[in-house]
């Protein structure tokens, strides 16, 4: 699978294609500090194997390329730099919740008082991941859990009558 910071953004627009059934593609670029002429041009200028090096393409990415293309994109200049400006990669399926990093759903925010409270049961807070938002991972998502815990907090003291 994929993941990483490049990846995360987009979960959502995949996710929904996935759930309509629609095709989901992630287009890499492998060699974004190359335009197309420049990058041809290496290519042009090696043979076989020697392309990779030509092309500063480290293993893994050419590994990539090489499953997710055919011998005759591999052997033509023009055709592989193509395909490293612009890798299609089909994606299948998300990851199933035990191997998540980060979740989707929650509780609907119109379900949810100003303070983080349920609408039907006032007495419950809420905080993070227990809201239906989708968070970006990674910093962003514990600075709104400790934001929305601390909302949540002050609205458990106002509503003990020992906040403002």
């Amino acid at each position: 699978g994929i993941e990483g910071n490049a990846v995360y953004p987009l979960v959502p627009v995949l996710r929904k294609q996935l759930l309509a059934g629609e095709e989901a593609t992630l287009h890499l670029d492998l060699k974004p500090d190359l335009a197309l002429p420049e990058l041809e041009g290496r290519l042009r200028d090696a043979v076989g194997a020697e392309r990779r090096n030509a092309a500063g393409l480290d293993r893994p990415s050419w590994a990539l390329l090489k499953a997710f293309t055919g011998k005759e994109v591999m052997d033509d200049p023009r055709s592989l730099a193509l395909a490293m400006k612009g890798l299609r990669l089909p994606v299948q399926a998300l990851r199933p919740i035990d191997e998540a990093i980060s979740t989707v759903g929650g509780i609907a925010m119109d379900q949810v008082n100003e303070d983080l409270s349920l609408k039907a049961h006032p007495h419950l807070h809420l905080a993070g991941e227990m809201l239906d938002w989708d968070a970006p991972t990674g910093g962003f998502l514990l600075q709104g859990a400790f934001a929305t815990g601390r909302w949540a907090a002050q609205g458990i003291l106002k509503a003990l009558g020992k906040g403002s």
